[in-house]
Formats: C-alpha cells, structure tokens, sequence
C-alpha cells in the first residue's frame, strides 16, 4: 500500500515539474520580451545590427598591438630611450637590461621608417586610385601592411629574429589591418 501511495505521489509531481519548468521559460520569454520593447533593448538591437561588439574587440585589439609602438615612437621623437624607460619601470637587474638592450633597436630608424611608410602610402592611394579603385587600394594596403610589419618587426627585434620565422607575423597583422580599415 506504501508502494502504491509513493507511485502516486511521484507520478503526480511529474506533471507539476513539467508545468513548473513551462511556467519557468514561459516567464523568461515574458521578460525577454518586455526587455526588447524597452529602450535598453531597442538600443541594443541597433547595437547589434551595426556589428558594435566584434567592431569593439577589434578596436581593442588594435589599441593594445599598437600601444607598445606607439610608446615607443612618441619616446624617440621626445628624445628618450624606450629601453630606459622599460628598465627603470619594470626594475630590471643588469642581465635582463642587457638583453632589453639588444632586444629593441633605437628609435631614430623607427620614426624615419614609419613616416616614410605614410607618406609613402598616402601619395601612392592618390596616384592609384583613378585607376583601380577600392578593390587595388585593399590590395596595395595589405601588400604594404604586411611588407611595413614584417620588416618593422624585425628592426624592432634589432635583427635577432631571422625574416623568414617573422613573416606569418607580418601577415597577420596585415590582413588585421587592413580588415579593420573602413572603405577608402
């Protein structure tokens, strides 16, 4: 008789389990949709359709690959030395500013390098343009990308790294690069 009694009472806490859980999701879709016809859920959704979160991590992205460069650039044009700088902050002993030191070249090539790098670009897309439109300008900025970091990773390696173990480097910051550029 305990049997019987304990079968039933299961049994009829199964369909009461099943409405809980329907009840459950059926509240969720209620509130997702209250969400959506918010404000908030508007402004989400147009968030949404102009791609934000994968343009947010791919401008964050590039804010942190450039953040070193950009550092070390603006030190050399002020006058400094990077590797001081790298030295004195992170509170090295003498074998690792040795090698700090042979590690990163000094700034004057850098800046000459990347300017001309510009410049370069900018008076070449003028000339190009006429003739190939968006699809040749792509084109010619990826070729440049990948030329401009593979080499400027080497420089910046002062010439430790072998070119051929840097290239897919080169490579992917370039397609990163380019990727990221608006139309032209």
């Amino acid at each position: 008789m305990a049997a019987t009694h304990d079968r039933s009472v299961a049994e009829g806490s199964k369909p009461r389990e099943a409405h809980t859980r329907r009840s459950r999701l059926r509240r969720l879709q209620d509130r997702l949709a209250d969400f959506e016809q918010s404000a908030a859920g508007r402004y989400w959704s147009q968030l949404s359709t102009a791609d934000f979160m994968n343009s947010s991590f791919a401008f964050a992205a590039l804010a942190v690959l450039s953040a070193f460069p950009f550092l070390a650039v603006s030190s050399s044009v002020l006058g400094g030395d990077i590797r001081k700088a790298i030295v004195a902050r992170m509170g090295l002993n003498a074998q690792a500013t040795h090698d700090v030191d042979a590690l990163i070249a000094t700034g004057t090539v850098r800046v000459a390098a990347f300017t001309l790098y510009i410049s370069f670009e900018v008076w070449l897309f003028d000339k190009v343009r006429p003739f190939g439109g968006l699809g040749l300008i792509f084109l010619l900025t990826f070729v440049l990308a990948v030329v401009f970091w593979w080499w400027s990773s080497y420089m910046l390696l002062h010439r430790q790294v072998p070119l051929r173990q840097l290239f897919p480097a080169g490579v992917a910051t370039g397609a990163c690069i380019t990727g990221d550029r608006p139309s032209v």
